[in-house]
């Protein structure tokens, strides 16, 4: 029977290494966005002057927002497997985000209003799966 799916299967991506290619790791990120897309500023944390602590940039990542929010689901299942087979993943307490609040001279902006609530949905999940 023929099939009726109009997605044929499609080859499996092949993947490779450009020649420039480098592993880096980071314990932090800093995010800046246009309409456009959302760049990712990924660093690590330099205690040797510190304080203040200072933030070493070193790779920054630009990805179309349709990419972004694939990564959040991605980036969320790979959390809930690891969780599931190791445990809860606990966040330091000083770590947590502060509770999202309008910023002053934005009270009166429709679009912050209305993501606030929204935003602090996922803060209350992450500090309820933090317990």
């Amino acid at each position: 029977m023929p099939t009726t799916d109009k997605n044929p299967a499609t080859p499996p991506v092949q993947l490779q290494k450009t020649a420039d290619f480098v592993s880096r790791y980071s314990n932090h990120v800093r995010f800046e966005s246009t309409v456009f897309d959302l760049k990712m500023l990924f660093g690590q944390s330099d205690l040797a002057n510190s304080p203040p602590e200072t933030i070493l940039q070193h790779t920054p990542i630009t990805i179309p927002w349709a990419q972004a929010k694939m990564l959040a689901y991605f980036l969320a299942t790979a959390i809930v497997l690891q969780e599931v087979e190791n445990g809860k993943i606990r966040i330091p307490p000083g770590q947590l985000p502060a509770p999202p609040v309008l910023p002053e001279g934005q009270e009166n902006n429709a679009l912050l209003k209305e993501a606030l609530p929204l935003i602090r949905k996922l803060r209350d999940e992450l500090v309820a799966g933090n317990s």
